[in-house]
């Protein structure tokens, strides 16, 4: 277990004699990457910086896009519920119409026959006058009889007729009063049954425009959803490209020590990504591991701390631990990268939590 006490000089101490001396060369090169540029270029941040802020003004644009789609897509929605309100009144106003229509037609069957049978009484009433007066006996009779008897007589036949004339009377006034009071309900039955078609036609329109605009809200959801994450992304890689180049410029600039194998940080780097992948851990935590050794050691196996000691690229603290990830731990940068990353996964569970520490601790170490 590597000790926790390590401290960053500023000194990276090249040992290339002794590197010369213990191994070859050809040996430690033929299993390295090709050498290449190692801190972004000042152009390579104002580009990433670039990208990112297109991105967040197409943010910009396709948010303002999304709040206008919402306003109308709330207009509508009103529109729908007031489309709806009216449908349903226009059901409720027909709904009564029928209702007014059925109580209009049986009050004229009953007027009908009201007014049928005051025809029967009026008949049956001038039929027995008839009868009365063609009996010429009893004409005779009734012409002998008493003022009185006479009176009574006509009194009681005149209140018959005039009974009977006020119930035909009132039969045919309920009759064309019932026929009138039928027209005008069923004129108006007609009336809310195309207002009710209007109203559902109104209705379905509504919806379905709410529908088309809740679908075009939902895309541009996506959309800004898709492009807000794209943009979290491109910030972030351009920051850490700033930090990367503020960490080579705390080193010095080159970040390349003058190592016998001539294995370069970049080639280092490349090492290191498989083996992160190989672990699980994703661009993110290589991005912290890159920065975090780019810190202790630049990149150079053959970095020695003057004052404490610590060595390689992970700066192991002795450096001979590494000799638990292979015998060439002292020149071999795959060796002392997979020990690093070892020690990382044991204490810190990944490179950013490791980063972490390294940043909550003065002198920095981790």
């Amino acid at each position: 277990m590597r000790l926790s006490l390590r401290t960053r000089a500023g000194v990276v101490a090249v040992l290339a004699a002794a590197v010369a001396l213990a191994v070859p060369a050809a040996a430690a090169s033929a299993t390295a990457p090709s050498p290449g540029p190692t801190v972004p270029s000042a152009s390579e941040v104002t580009q990433a910086e670039a990208k990112a802020a297109a991105v967040a003004e197409e943010v910009a644009e396709i948010t303002a896009e999304v709040e206008k789609a919402e306003a109308r897509l709330l207009i509508l929605q009103r529109a729908v519920s007031e489309a709806v309100a009216a449908h349903e009144q226009a059901e409720k106003d027909l709904a009564d119409a029928e209702d007014a229509v059925r109580r209009a037609t049986v009050d004229l069957a009953r007027a009908r026959n009201e007014s049928a049978a005051a025809d029967r009484a009026l008949s049956g009433s001038a039929a027995l006058m008839y009868m009365q007066g063609s009996d010429l006996q009893s004409l005779t009779t009734l012409l002998l009889s008493p003022p009185n008897v006479m009176s009574d007589l006509s009194i009681v036949m005149d209140h018959q007729a005039t009974g009977a004339r006020e119930t035909v009377d009132a039969a045919k006034l309920a009759a064309a009063d019932a026929k009138r009071q039928e027209f005008l309900v069923t004129s108006t039955r007609d009336g809310e049954a195309a207002l009710l078609a209007t109203a559902a036609a109104t209705r379905s329109a509504a919806e379905k425009a709410a529908e088309e605009a809740g679908k075009e809200a939902a895309e541009l959801g996506e959309r800004q959803e898709a492009l807000s994450e794209r943009l979290a992304e491109l910030e972030q890689g351009a920051a850490d490209l700033a930090g990367l180049r503020e960490a080579a410029a705390g080193l010095g600039g080159t970040l390349i020590g003058v190592q016998a194998s001539g294995t370069s940080a970049r080639a280092s780097q490349e090492i290191a990504r498989t083996m992160v992948a190989d672990r699980g851990w994703g661009p993110g935590e290589f991005t912290c591991l890159v920065t975090l050794w780019h810190r202790e050691s630049g990149w150079s196996w053959s970095a020695t701390n003057p004052s404490s000691g610590a060595y390689g690229i992970p700066q192991s603290l002795p450096g001979w631990k590494m000799a638990s990830a292979g015998s060439d731990w002292l020149t071999n940068p795959a060796t002392q990268i997979s020990w690093g990353l070892g020690y990382i996964e044991d204490r810190y569970g990944s490179p950013c939590r490791a980063y972490e520490a390294f940043l909550s601790r003065s002198p920095h170490w981790y």
